[in-house]
C-alpha cells in the first residue's frame, strides 16, 4: 500500500490475530504510528485469543484509556480462567455499564464450573438488577437458570421472553428435559443446531424411530449427529457399530460412545481393543473402560487402569469404588492413601464431593463396616440425609442395635428409608415391641410407609407374638395406607397364624390368598404344623412343597 491509515494498520493486525499469528499481530501493533481505542480493543481481544491471561492483563494496564468493551473483554477473559472473583471484582470497579456488559457477566456466572451453584444463582440477582435488557441478555438468563438446574424458572422466563430468536430456541432446548411435541412445533425455524438438539432429545426420550427420521432428514451430519445415531442404536450392538463405522471422521465424544455401547453389552475384548485404537482419550474413556474391567470382575485390572489415568473426576471416584466395593478395606485404601509415590488419592482431591462421599459410605456400610462408615462420616465436610441412613445402615447390619437408637435419634430428619431401616433392625434383632412403636412414630410424624416397612412390621409382630396387631396391621395396608398387599405380607400373615397355633386360618388363607403359595409360605404352614403335632397338616405342607419343587 502506498499510503497506510489507522483503519490498514487495524485491518492488518486484526486479519493476523484471527489467524493465530498473535506475534505478528503484536509486531504490527506496536509498528502503528498512531492508535486509537479501537485498535487498542481489537489487540486485547487478540491477546485474549491467543496469549495468556498475564499478557492480557499487562495489555488492559497500558491502556491509554478504556471503554466499556475493553473491561468486558478483561471481565471475560477471568472468568473463563475460573478466577470468578477476579472477574466480579472487574464488573465492579467498570466506570460504566451497559448491557452488554451485564450480559457477559450472566455468561461468565452461568457457565461457571459443574458444582458451583452458588454463582450460577448469582446470575439471577445480576439479572434482576439490570438497569435494561436485550434478547441476549433475556437468552443468557435462560442459559444460566438451566446450567443451575432451575427447569422451571427457565421455562418461566423463556416464556417471558419479549422476543426470541433461533439461538434463544436452540438454548431452551438444549437446557430442557421435558420437552413435549407442542414445543417443537412452535419453533418458527430449524437450522442445524435446532435439528440435532431435537434429535438428541429424541435419543433421551427413546423415540428411537423419530431420531432416524429426523437424521434422515438433516442437510448436513457432523459428530454430534453421527454419535446421536450411536446413541440410538445401542441397544443393538450390530447397528450402533454399523453406524460408528460409517462416520466420516471420529471425535472423542464418539469413541467414547462406542465403548459405552461395547460396555453395556459386556464386551470386554471389544471395549478394551476401542480404547487402545483411541488416539485421543479423557476421563470418560478411562472411565468406561474401568466399568468393563469390574463388570467382567477383574477388579485388579480395573485399579490399573485407574492408576494409568492422568486424572481422576468424580465419576471415575464412584466407577473404581464400585469396582472395590466387595472390599471395604480397598475402598478405604481409595480415600485415605496414595498411588505409587505421586499421585494422591481421594482425601486430597480438590474435586470431592457429597456424591464421592456418600460413595464411599455406601461401601462400608454394605459390608456393616460400622468403624470404617464412622470413621467416613467424622471426615466429611457435612451430611445429607443419604448420610444419615447409610450410617443407619452400617449400623443394622452390624447389629449395633443400641448405635442405631442413637443415631436414630439425633438425626435432624427423617424419610421412609430411615424408618424402614430402624423397623428392619428392631423386628430381627428381638425387639420387636420396639419396631411396633417406631411405626407409630412413623405415622406421627407423616412419613409415608412403604410396602417393605409393613413386611418388617409384620416380622416384629411375629416376633412377639402379637396376633391381633398383625393382622389390624394387615388388613390396613390397602385402606389405611394404600399398599396393595404383595405375596411377602401374606407370607408373614400365614407365619404369625401358624405361630398362634391358628393352623385353619393360616391354610384357609394360603389357599384364598391372590398368588401362588412358594416354599417360604408352605415352609412357615410345615413348621407351624409340627410345632403344634398337625401331622396330616404337616405332610400335606410337604407334599405341596415337593411337588411345587417338582
Amino acid at each position: 500500500m502506498e499510503q497506510r491509515n489507522l483503519f490498514s494498520w487495524t485491518i492488518a493486525m486484526a486479519a493476523l490475530s484471527q489467524s493465530g499469528e498473535i506475534h505478528c499481530a503484536k509486531a504490527v501493533f506496536d509498528l502503528m504510528p498512531m492508535r486509537d481505542l479501537y485498535a487498542w480493543n481489537v489487540m486485547l481481544s487478540a491477546i485474549h485469543e491467543n496469549d495468556s491471561l498475564d499478557a492480557l492483563v499487562d495489555a488492559f494496564t497500558r491502556m491509554p484509556e478504556r471503554d466499556p468493551v475493553s473491561w468486558n473483554v478483561m471481565v471475560t477473559a477471568f472468568a473463563q480462567n475460573g478466577q470468578m472473583l477476579q472477574a466480579m471484582d472487574l464488573f465492579l470497579r467498570m466506570p460504566r455499564r451497559n448491557v452488554i456488559s451485564w450480559t457477559t457477566m450472566i455468561g461468565a456466572l452461568s457457565d461457571c464450573e459443574a458444582g458451583r451453584h452458588d454463582l450460577k444463582l448469582d446470575a439471577i440477582a445480576f439479572f434482576d438488577r439490570m438497569p435494561q435488557r436485550n434478547i441476549v441478555s433475556w437468552t443468557a438468563m435462560v442459559h444460566a437458570s438451566a446450567s443451575a438446574d432451575r427447569l422451571e424458572e427457565a421455562r418461566i422466563l423463556f416464556d417471558s421472553m419479549p422476543a426470541r430468536n433461533l439461538v434463544s430456541w436452540n438454548v431452551f432446548l438444549a437446557g430442557s428435559k421435558d420437552l413435549s411435541i407442542e414445543t417443537l412445533e412452535k419453533i418458527p425455524a430449524k437450522d442445524s443446531v435446532t435439528l440435532k438438539t431435537i434429535m438428541n432429545w429424541y435419543c433421551q426420550t427413546g423415540r428411537t424411530a423419530d431420531a432416524k427420521a429426523l437424521f434422515d432428514r438433516l442437510p448436513e451430519r457432523d459428530v454430534m449427529s453421527w454419535t446421536c445415531m450411536i446413541q440410538v442404536n445401542s441397544c443393538q450392538l450390530d447397528r450402533a457399530k454399523f453406524a460408528f463405522d460409517l462416520m466420516p471422521a471420529w471425535s472423542v465424544v464418539s469413541m467414547n460412545s462406542m465403548g459405552a455401547v461395547f460396555v453395556t453389552h459386556g464386551e470386554l475384548a471389544k471395549a478394551k481393543k476401542h480404547f487402545d485404537l483411541g488416539q485421543e482419550r479423557n476421563v470418560v474413556s478411562w472411565t468406561a473402560m474401568i466399568q468393563a474391567f469390574d463388570r467382567a470382575g477383574e477388579v485388579e485390572a480395573a485399579q490399573r487402569a485407574f492408576d494409568l489415568m492422568p486424572s481422576w473426576d468424580e465419576i471415575c471416584w464412584l466407577a473404581i469404588l464400585a469396582a472395590n466395593s466387595s472390599d471395604p478395606e480397598a475402598v478405604q485404601r481409595l480415600f485415605f492413601q496414595e498411588i505409587g509415590s505421586s499421585k494422591v488419592f481421594f482425601d486430597s482431591s480438590p474435586e470431592r464431593n457429597a456424591l464421592s462421599w456418600e460413595a464411599l459410605l455406601q461401601g462400608t456400610a454394605k459390608y456393616g463396616d460400622l468403624y470404617g462408615t464412622m470413621s467416613v462420616l467424622e471426615k466429611m465436610p457435612a451430611w445429607s440425609l443419604l448420610s444419615w441412613n447409610l450410617a443407619l445402615a452400617a449400623n443394622a447390619r452390624s447389629g449395633h442395635v443400641a448405635s442405631l437408637r442413637r443415631t436414630f435419634s439425633t438425626m435432624p430428619e427423617r424419610d421412609t428409608v430411615s424408618f424402614g431401616t430402624a423397623l428392619a433392625a428392631f423386628a430381627h434383632s428381638g425387639h420387636g415391641t420396639d419396631g411396633i412403636l417406631l411405626f407409630h412414630v412413623m405415622l406421627l410424624e407423616g412419613v409415608a410407609p412403604s410396602d417393605i416397612c409393613f413386611v418388617h412390621l409384620l416380622v416384629a409382630c411375629n416376633h412377639v407374638g402379637l396376633l391381633h396387631e398383625g393382622l389390624c396391621v394387615f388388613s390396613g395396608m390397602a385402606g389405611d395406607h394404600g399398599v396393595a398387599p404383595g405375596l411377602e405380607h401374606f407370607c408373614c400373615v400365614v407365619d404369625i397364624l401358624g405361630k398362634v397355633g391358628r393352623l385353619e386360618y393360616a391354610r384357609w388363607l394360603l389357599e384364598n390368598m391372590p398368588f401362588v403359595p412358594d416354599d417360604v409360605a408352605l415352609g412357615s404352614l410345615y413348621g407351624a404344623c409340627v410345632v403344634h403335632g398337625d401331622v396330616e397338616g404337616a405332610r400335606a405342607a410337604l407334599a405341596a412343597m415337593t411337588w411345587d419343587s417338582n
